[in-house]
This record gives C-alpha cells, structure tokens and sequence, in this order.
C-alpha cells in the first residue's frame, strides 16, 4: 500500500513531464509550421522582386540600344555633315575662281577694242 501511495504522485509527476514533453513537441512542430509559412512567404516576395527586376533590366537594355543607335546615327550625320561642308568649300573655291576668270575676261573685253584699234592702224600703216 505505501507503494502505491507513493507511487500515485511520481506517476502524476511522470504524466506532467509526459505532458510537458508532449506539447513542447507540439510546440516545436507549430513552430516549424509557421516558419516553413515565413519562408514560403519570403521565396514568393524574392520571385516577386526578381520578376520586378527583370521588368526593370529588359526596357534598360532596349533603352540603351536604342540610345547607341541613336548616337550611331548622330555619328554618321556628323560625317556627312564633314562632308557636306567640304564639299560647300570646294565650291566656294571655285565659285571664287570663276569669279576671277570672269574679272579676267571682262578686263580683256575692254582691251579687245583697243587691240582692234591698234591692230587696225596696223594694216593700214603696213
């Protein structure tokens, strides 16, 4: 009897532990379960963000092709530009010689009828 009088509060200290052991393993699992949520939580908002990444890098590189075509073609304006001005100064320079060659040629319209008057005297001399 003193066995079993004693042996009823260690089985009901044994039942608490029990119990204790029990729902601290209950615990734990909960626990698990609402990290394992967290960390699905936090995988969804990093495809999320790489998604969002993605949304932003793919219009940044069709900007910036864009933007080397546009300084490409900037490049080749400027060359023709190069090439439009020579060729206005090749024009110009002869636009300048035959301006000359026309003071020339009106320098000689006014000695011709000299030269024909002198020539003229000089048949009849002769």
């Amino acid at each position: 009897m003193v066995v079993n009088f004693l042996s009823n509060p260690v089985d009901g200290v044994l039942l608490l532990i029990d119990y204790d052991v029990v729902f601290a393993n209950y615990s734990a699992e909960t626990l698990n379960l609402v990290i394992h949520f967290f960390l699905v939580d936090a995988q969804t908002v990093d495809f999320e963000s790489r998604l969002g990444v993605d949304g932003v890098e793919n219009p940044k590189s069709v900007v910036q092709f864009t933007r080397f075509k546009v300084e490409l073609l900037d490049l080749l304006l400027f060359g023709l530009n190069g090439s439009v001005e020579v060729l206005d100064l090749e024009i110009e320079h002869k636009l300048e010689l035959f301006q000359l060659l026309g003071l020339f040629l009106q320098l000689v319209n006014l000695l011709l009828p000299d030269t024909n008057v002198t020539v003229l005297l000089g048949n009849f001399l002769f």
